[in-house]
């Protein structure tokens, strides 16, 4: 009989080889080599787009000073540079396709990513979600979703009883591994909290912007007072200060 522990090891050798087996088919259809210098290079765009731009071997590793040989630049470029450009292409089909799902969905959204690159969708199908409380894209919302603080703050909670779920399924619950869930609770915990940290943010803002509007207003500025005012409102809280820059805008009026 094999004990929990033994179980345990068993598991986690079976884990780690369905890991490794799947990092080995998704390199492979990506084009990537993790033996390959080149491949592994942190020159690897500008390698590529000399090659593009017709430069021999001898001359992209003149231009970038490259610590390789002719060798390892023609195996990249013969047995993985196709593959990965393929795979790009692939990939770069699926994001505008996913996009202008997103637009049809969300048409306010074709406005925001206008003039915004390739890469910048990419982010947005692979990566983030767009936020809509602070209008931008998130890395704490699902990619290609379209989401408010809130709404993400209860489907991550949702997300932590099903992943606990889980856990509490697999035979690691036979060892009753508590550090586990704690784990578990503490990731999403601090999703939630940077997620509330934001919102808060983003409403300081917009209450400090409507205090702007409403004393400008109040004030009755004239237009070269503008400059004056917006000084006055980066005060650092002494009301003296206030009164003071308040006194001189009065005058300013006179």
């Amino acid at each position: 009989m094999y004990s929990l522990k033994g179980l345990n090891n068993i598991l986690k050798e079976i884990t780690e080889k369905q890991e490794r087996r799947e990092a080995k088919r998704n390199n492979k259809l990506k084009g990537y080599a993790p033996k390959c210098s080149i491949c592994n290079n942190e020159n690897l765009d500008e390698i590529e787009k000399l090659r593009e731009e017709k430069y021999t071997y001898q001359e992209i590793i003149d231009e970038l000073e490259l610590d390789c040989s002719i060798m390892a630049l023609s195996r990249h470029f013969k047995n993985h540079y196709p593959k990965s450009q393929a795979y790009k292409q692939k990939q770069l089909i699926k994001t505008l396709e996913s996009t202008k799902e997103a637009y049809h969905k969300y048409p306010f959204l074709e406005d925001y990513f206008k003039d915004k690159d390739i890469k910048f969708l990419e982010k947005f199908n692979q990566e983030a979600g767009f936020c809509t409380d602070k209008f931008g894209l998130c890395n704490q919302l699902d990619p290609n979703t379209v989401s408010n603080s809130y709404d993400n703050i209860y489907s991550l909670f949702n997300k932590t009883i099903e992943e606990l779920t889980r856990s509490r399924d697999t035979y690691y619950s036979w060892s009753n591994d508590l550090n586990k869930e704690t784990q578990i609770r503490l990731r999403y915990h601090n999703k939630v909290d940077v997620c509330l940290n934001c919102k808060n943010h983003i409403q300081e803002e917009r209450i400090n912007l409507l205090e702007k509007i409403i004393t400008y207003n109040f004030l009755d500025l004239a237009p070269e007072n503008k400059e004056l005012y917006f000084n006055l409102l980066q005060y650092d809280g002494n009301p003296e200060e206030f009164i003071e820059s308040l006194t001189q805008i009065s005058k300013d009026k006179q």
